[in-house]
């Protein structure tokens, strides 16, 4: 049996909506069916970016979607150019961001090599001193006295290295590689390229925070030794 109150009903909406449609402007209605359509691709890209799927690599679906659409063809142009669009500007990101972040490995890259070649050197440095010969250095009347200054890792010869070479050896490094507590020994006089002073002043102040630093005499001042020992 037919409903006729629901059948007038149904009427009576298609009626209303034809009113409405032919009392529009027809650009309007065009920028409905426009606006409609962005819905759905709307809904259709956010359904792609759930699943993890990239939205570029589903042009031939979306041309599809705009296919079905009952809008005109320089409109499915339009949209389709701006995705396009989208597309490239995507690429020129990516390549960009690529070659940002290949810079940054070369500059990474370049660094550690810096760092290896400043270890290799100190390295060579410290290997040209016989173990035997610093040890009886501290029984020679010339050392006034033999001190060690512990804790030293090796990770941070390059600082020490480049700070001495800039008469920047200062309290606060020491300090805090002193508070490291690694098992390495190393006996270290200090580079004394200051006015000698300031070189002692230091000297004092290490001693007093308990590192004793180990002074030899020479003609012009205190001569510069650091030799790495394994802590046993």
């Amino acid at each position: 049996m037919i409903d006729r109150d629901s059948s007038n009903k149904k009427s009576g909406n298609k009626s209303n909506i034809l009113k409405t449609k032919g009392s529009s402007d027809p650009s309007n209605e065009m920028d409905e069916k426009i606006k409609s359509f962005g819905i759905k691709v709307s809904a259709f890209i956010d359904q792609l970016q759930e699943t993890g799927e990239d939205v570029f690599t589903q042009e031939k679906t979306i041309q599809e979607l705009t296919s079905k659409m009952d809008i005109g063809i320089s409109e499915k142009k339009d949209l389709l150019d701006k995705i396009e669009f989208l597309k490239k500007d995507r690429v020129e990101l990516e390549s960009k961001y690529k070659e940002i972040v290949q810079l940054l490995e070369e500059e990474n890259t370049r660094l550690k090599s810096d760092n290896e070649k400043i270890k290799k050197e100190m390295m060579r440095k410290v290997d040209k001193t016989p173990i035997d010969k610093v040890e009886a250095m501290a029984s020679v009347e010339e050392v006034d006295e033999v001190t060690i200054l512990n804790h030293f890792h090796p990770s941070h010869w390059d600082k020490l290295i480049d700070l001495n070479e800039r008469n920047k050896l200062t309290l606060p490094i020491l300090s805090t590689l002193w508070e490291m507590q690694e098992t390495h020994l190393i006996i270290l006089a200090l580079k004394l390229e200051v006015d000698h002073s300031h070189c002692f002043e230091v000297i004092n102040e290490l001693e007093e925070m308990g590192i004793i630093v180990l002074k030899q005499k020479i003609a012009g001042g205190l001569n510069p030794l650091i030799k790495l020992k394994e802590y046993t």
